[in-house]
């Protein structure tokens, strides 16, 4: 309990191996090790009995036989606590705190499974990515936004910060916005039109009564994504 395994190239080339195995551990980092397996027998990362609170941080977990590894354990989670997994880049991140991580296929597969591109995060449009213990609640960060003001979240190009579907906030000092989400798809934002404060013509300013005609002029309109205004 409450150690770092990091940076390691771990090769499992014995029947039923476990790459990294956490039995009764709790409080550990785990990140950026390298695991892999030809068999679908292994496991790369096995969390068992009383471990928790262990955060597992940008592993690259190849297994089985497949280019995606599907039915093989990238990670097996028999343990009775919550434990986190979490992906991330300099675009945004993924963070589930959950207490059964489970993952039967390879990961990250970066941009063919999880997504972490500019304005984007999300998960692959498929069956077993769509089935599997991702496609549930999670945190959600998009960074580098220039947004001066909060954007509007999507998700597959719908609004959904309004209600309860994606509870949000946006910090614009550092261009990041972080969401909790209840399920997956592709996440991603537009910004609100900035414009300066309008300025109000009369035609005749010698007259200060109801029935006068008044030109609205808006200067220095702009949208942060280039759309149209």
């Amino acid at each position: 309990s409450n150690g770092t395994i990091t940076n390691n190239t771990i090769k499992m080339l014995f029947i039923s191996a476990r790459g990294i195995s956490l039995r009764n551990s709790s409080n550990n980092l785990v990140s950026y090790n390298n695991i892999s397996s030809r068999r679908n027998s292994d496991f790369g990362i096995y969390l068992v009995n009383s471990s928790t609170a262990n955060i597992l941080v940008n592993n690259t977990i190849g297994m089985g036989s497949g280019v995606t590894g599907v039915g093989a354990f990238s990670i097996f989670d028999y343990s009775l606590g919550q434990n986190v997994l979490i992906y991330n880049n300099s675009f945004g991140s993924i963070s589930w705190n959950k207490t059964n991580l489970t993952i039967n296929f390879s990961l990250p597969q970066i941009d063919e499974v999880i997504f972490l591109q500019n304005n984007l995060v999300g998960l692959a449009d498929n069956p077993w990515v769509g089935n599997s213990t991702l496609n549930s609640t999670a945190q959600i960060q998009i960074k580098n936004l220039s947004a001066t003001t909060a954007p509007t979240l999507l998700k597959s190009g719908n609004r959904c910060d309004v209600g309860f579907d994606c509870n949000y906030s946006y910090d614009a000092s550092s261009g990041i916005i972080t969401a909790n989400v209840s399920y997956f798809s592709n996440y991603t934002t537009n910004s609100i039109p900035t414009h300066s404060t309008p300025i109000l013509n009369t035609t005749n300013v010698t007259k200060n009564d109801t029935f006068q005609n008044l030109t609205a002029y808006a200067q220095n309109i702009s949208d942060l994504n280039g759309d149209s205004v």
